[in-house]
C-alpha cells in the first residue's frame, strides 16, 4: 500500500510544467502495483483547491479512499462538522 503525497496529486491535476510528468509517472507505476490511498490529512490539503466537497470527489478516484461504513467514499474523517473545504471556510471569514 502506497500513501499518496498531497504534491503528487496537485502536479498532476495542476499540470505543473515541471512536476507533472514525473508524479504522473509515479502515480501510474504505483496504482499498476498495488493499493494507492490517501488520507483524510491529504483530502483536505487537496480539498483547499476545490470550492465544493462534491468537486473534490468528483476529481479524486475512488479507489484512493478508505471506505469507511458511514461514510461513503471519503476517507476517515472526524466527526461533523468540518467545513465544506478549506477555501470555504477561508471565504466565510
Amino acid at each position: 500500500m502506497v500513501l499518496v503525497d498531497t504534491n503528487v496529486i496537485l502536479d498532476v491535476v495542476t499540470v505543473d510544467p515541471r512536476w507533472s510528468d514525473w508524479s504522473r509517472r509515479q502515480l501510474v507505476h504505483w496504482l499498476d502495483t498495488g493499493p494507492v490511498v490517501i488520507n483524510a490529512i491529504i483530502y483536505g490539503e487537496i480539498g483547499f483547491a476545490c470550492e465544493r466537497i462534491e468537486s473534490l470527489d468528483a476529481l479524486l478516484p475512488s479507489h484512493l479512499y478508505d471506505s469507511g461504513p458511514s461514510r461513503g467514499r471519503r476517507p476517515s474523517l472526524p466527526p461533523e462538522p468540518m467545513p465544506p473545504t478549506a477555501s470555504g471556510a477561508a471565504a466565510a471569514r
